[in-house]
């Protein structure tokens, strides 16, 4: 559980709440606009001056389909591992060097959006979670409360613009910030600087990916620019079985990965084996360590030393 005291809105800081009111209404000012205010604990928003840091943005898919089986033989459901998976994957930084300027920010969505965890730096969420095991519980305990059907485009426009406010310096919750930066080479040998945000969308696939007037739902992150150039900054993971088809609009909404042209931004969880990509997502996010990939595709992550992805539907060496 996150720690007492006063929370505070993002966009007008007389809006204040204690800390059970803000858990009740999912970490959003209810003052605000729907989805327009974020509440952040008062004293992380004190000046302080956090250098470069960090951002990892998760979007945990809590439909009524995600209480199915994942697999056939097995009865563990896709969200249970979904719950294990990003609860290992987020502790494997314990003991990173960096962590005290890496944040990870957490929710959930069905036809609406929940703040699971709001921005926090790993290292103190390694402090109030005393175990892996107790924040899966705690992540398990929270996606086991939607029964609804899933909004992708919410979701979608969700975490897009909490990638936006971190890129502009608008994420007031930091303090005084500066997004870490990182220079790699596309494929065809361009540069890029790409900002050291991911977005990872979570979800078994099975939702409207079209509007109500079945035209395709847009992904918002290809509209990124840096630089002068496009950088799309959203991953998505489909937990689903190796019999169910993806579907055209799932793979029209991704793009290409900017280092390996010929691999979408998608990985594909579609059998038991490949239940450990999850835990290793997380080698995405460049704490400071040579070894860590700058992370968009499976091949990305496949040089990052992690080679059991080679074996994944949407690898290519």
């Amino acid at each position: 559980m996150l720690t007492n005291g006063v929370w505070t809105c993002t966009n007008n800081s007389e809006h204040t709440f204690e800390t059970d009111v803000a858990e009740k209404n999912g970490y959003f000012c209810t003052i605000c606009t729907s989805g327009d205010g974020i509440l952040f604990q008062k004293s992380n928003i004190d000046d302080n001056v956090l250098g470069d840091c960090s951002l990892c943005i998760i979007f945990l898919d809590c439909s009524h389909s995600m209480s199915q089986p994942a697999f056939v033989n097995s009865p563990l459901t896709k969200r249970e591992i979904l719950a294990r998976g990003v609860a290992s994957g987020i502790f494997s930084r314990v003991g990173s060097t960096c962590s005290e300027r890496a944040y990870l920010y957490v929710a959930g969505f069905s036809d609406h959006v929940e703040v699971f965890v709001p921005f926090i730096r790993f290292s103190d969420l390694f402090r109030q979670y005393s175990s892996l095991v107790d924040f899966e519980a705690f992540l398990l305990k929270k996606l086991n409360t939607k029964p609804s059907p899933c909004d992708i485009k919410l979701a979608l426009s969700s975490a897009f613009k909490i990638t936006l406010d971190f890129i502009n310096l608008e994420a007031v919750g930091l303090g005084t910030y500066k997004p870490r930066y990182e220079t790699i080479f596309s494929s065809n040998l361009d540069t890029y600087l790409i900002p050291n945000v991911r977005a990872i969308l979570f979800t078994d696939g099975l939702n409207k990916w079209e509007n109500h007037d079945n035209t395709p739902i847009l992904n918002p992150f290809k509209a990124i620019f840096y630089n002068k150039k496009n950088i799309d900054l959203l991953t998505i993971v489909l937990i689903r079985e190796a019999n169910e088809s993806i579907t055209k609009p799932i793979t029209n909404l991704v793009s290409k990965c900017i280092r390996h042209d010929q691999n979408e931004q998608l990985f594909l969880i579609d059998a038991p084996s490949k239940i450990n990509y999850i835990k290793y997502l997380f080698y995405y996010f460049k704490f400071g360590g040579s070894a860590s990939a700058f992370g968009f595709c499976p091949t990305c992550l496949f040089e990052c030393g992690h080679n059991m992805l080679q074996n994944n539907k949407y690898y290519t060496k």
